[in-house]
């Protein structure tokens, strides 16, 4: 009898343990065949992943690659940083050491899609406010005779993850001018800058209002929707698509971010054609000679029948 509970019981632990290890390789990656189009790229959804963070929990993300090449692929998936600061500063907000990826390199073929999955291990004393890093998808070919591997190129996924609390959001527009102070006519290149000064990633939405003389608006432009991280800047340049231009034109940059705050910064600039100018003026002086030179005949025949 205790040989049989034995065996039942080692059989049970045998078949547990296939189980889970395939349902484990089953939540690490799904992949599907669609008769997608060959487009000669691959794909990356999604484009980032925004995730709130608490100290001590797991959690379990994913993100798709699909194949478009028109061929069979090798696909690599690295964590990297993202922050551009100093080692130290990229030690304390990155999650890159949090990441746990099960499946770090694999093969797509043609109109193949892969679902993948990984999971974010957060430390138990965490301060609120931004942490990050970057999920690459790296396309790589192998060379059949060395068999070298050469990289064909990478997309990126940003990580951007917030840990409730008291972080601080503050942002300042650093740059707004024109490309130049004075125009014969347009276009107008205006380039502007945002820098973040806080601790937590923020997402800034500018709109340029340009005015005339008389203070109506004659444009709005929309910025570029970005994210900017802490301690860095984002930056713009937009084209106002205006040939002709007369006189003096205010600009007024407004950038909304985080929960109600924004910031705003205003220049100027000049507009007169004076091509335009230079051509109506040679214009007169030519029609002024024509009728110097009309009038004074009109007066030598005057003259002449004065005589008469």
């Amino acid at each position: 009898m205790k040989r049989i509970i034995y065996w039942v019981f080692l059989s049970g632990c045998f078949l547990g343990g296939v189980c889970f290890l395939f349902f484990k390789k089953a939540q690490a990656y799904q992949l599907e065949k669609y008769p997608d189009q060959i487009e000669d790229r691959f794909l990356v959804t999604p484009s980032k992943l925004d995730l709130q963070l608490r100290p001590g929990q797991k959690i379990v993300e994913s993100f798709q690659v699909i194949n478009r090449l028109g061929r069979e692929q090798i696909f690599e998936i690295i964590v990297e940083d993202l922050l551009e600061n100093s080692s130290d500063k990229k030690k304390e907000n990155s999650i890159k050491d949090w990441v746990d990826l099960e499946i770090k390199e694999f093969v797509l073929g043609q109109g193949e899609r892969m679902r993948l999955s990984f999971t974010i291990n957060v430390p138990e004393k965490l301060f609120p406010g931004g942490y990050y890093a970057s999920l690459l998808v790296v396309a790589k070919n192998r060379d059949q005779k060395n068999e070298n591997i050469e990289l064909v190129s990478r997309i990126g996924i940003p990580l951007l993850a917030t840990v409730p609390g008291e972080f601080e959001e503050k942002g300042i527009i650093s740059k707004l001018e024109t490309n130049r102070y004075f125009y014969w006519r347009g276009p107008v290149e205006i380039f502007s800058s945002f820098q973040n000064q806080g601790n937590v990633h923020l997402n800034p939405r500018g709109e340029i209002a340009v005015y005339n003389f008389l203070g109506a608006k004659v444009a709005q432009m929309s910025l570029a929707e970005a994210v900017v991280l802490p301690n860095q800047e984002k930056n713009w340049k937009t084209v106002w698509q205006k040939k002709w231009l007369l006189g003096y034109y205010p600009v007024i940059l407004t950038v909304h971010y985080g929960e109600n705050f924004f910031s705003v910064k205003k220049i100027s600039f000049w507009a007169f054609p004076l091509d335009i100018l230079f051509l109506a003026i040679l214009l007169l002086w030519i029609i002024h000679k024509v009728l110097d030179k009309f009038s004074l005949q009109i007066e030598i025949k005057r003259k002449k029948s004065f005589k008469k």
